[in-house]
């Protein structure tokens, strides 16, 4: 794979000297042949304004984690528009609050496919990572720190099945309306990661661009501390999904740990086993609506006496097996 080398086109990388065009020029060789630009680490921050869109497969690649970074002023960062993957692995993006870090879309009628985020560093930011139209994409060890509206924002508005994609291993953290907001169908896996703060750690919110009844979303192994809800489940417009599997995850929030909104039955399976939820005062566990088919069991639930493990609400079918309550009250 051909390498172009952002300092070959004149980027100096000292945050004074504006290392746009140079970013630019090395992006549009690329892309011409499905190439690598490289960025090495540097004395201090590339300074750029915004970058071009990819409309072709190419690599985005710093030397080492947390020795390339770019300071993004603008409001356009890597963005994509094309079915081609976008590789991004070994860098550091200091943004701002108006910022979409990084953007994986596509043209209608295709999606953005098997894209790769690995070891990526994004701060103070709108959205750090998000997507139009993206599908089997993979996300491994993305942290980011302060973004103001989401951290990760998955939605896919052109394509009927979100493919197998998954982020993992990541760290998210500052106030944020969620740490993911999900909006889409297909299948996503939620794998050992950590979000402190925000509204929501986790946000699902079906909206008329998903297709109904496609899909499973599973939140495994994960550390959701410090939000007012730990995971808020939502259909507004009624969209049937067909599962959500949440598993060993340790959840410490303010309000409910999880919280399956009622707008008709529309999740046709909720599973919840083997998590530990920290309760605070008034806190409920799991407040279940909305459920055809649910199952809470194998979860401890530490609390005190003003809090409860559970509630079922009325016309939802969650079973409840054997579980474990500290403190509170069933």
């Amino acid at each position: 794979m051909t390498i172009f080398n952002v300092r070959d086109y004149g980027a100096l990388g000292d945050d004074q000297h504006d290392d746009t065009a140079a970013f630019t020029a090395a992006i549009i060789a690329a892309q011409a042949v499905r190439g690598t630009v490289t960025i090495p680490s540097s004395i201090s921050r590339y300074l750029v304004t915004s970058l071009p869109q990819v409309t072709s497969s190419i690599a985005f690649c710093g030397e080492h984690y947390g020795g390339s970074i770019i300071h993004l002023t603008g409001t356009q960062g890597l963005s994509t528009f094309t079915a081609d993957p976008l590789f991004i692995n070994d860098l550091s993006i200091d943004a701002n609050p108006r910022a979409t870090t990084i953007y994986l879309d596509a043209p209608a009628g295709s999606t953005n496919t098997d894209s790769v985020i690995k070891d990526v560093h994004i701060v103070n930011t709108g959205y750090g990572l998000a997507m139009g139209s993206a599908s089997r994409f993979n996300v491994d060890h993305l942290v980011v720190d302060g973004a103001a509206s989401a951290s990760v924002w998955v939605r896919n508005i052109n394509f009927p099945d979100g493919g197998d994609a998954t982020i993992q291993n990541s760290i998210f953290s500052g106030q944020p309306t969620a740490h993911l907001y999900y909006a889409s169908a297909g299948d996503l896996r939620f794998l050992n990661n950590k979000c402190n703060g925000g509204s929501s750690s986790i946000q699902m919110a079906l909206n008329t661009g998903s297709l109904a009844g496609t899909g499973t979303f599973q939140i495994k192994g994960c550390s959701l501390e410090g939000a007012t809800y730990g995971i808020l489940l939502q259909s507004p417009q009624r969209q049937i999904f067909d599962g959500v599997y949440i598993e060993g995850n340790e959840i410490a929030c303010s309000s409910a740990g999880i919280w399956v909104q009622v707008n008709g039955n529309w999740l046709e399976s909720l599973l919840i086993t083997d998590n530990i939820f920290i309760l605070g005062a008034s806190m409920v566990g799991c407040e279940i609506g909305g459920t055809t088919g649910g199952l809470i069991d194998g979860n401890i639930f530490q609390g005190n006496s003003q809090s409860r493990g559970w509630n079922i609400e009325a016309g939802s079918d969650c079973q409840i097996g054997t579980n474990k309550l500290y403190g509170g009250t069933l």
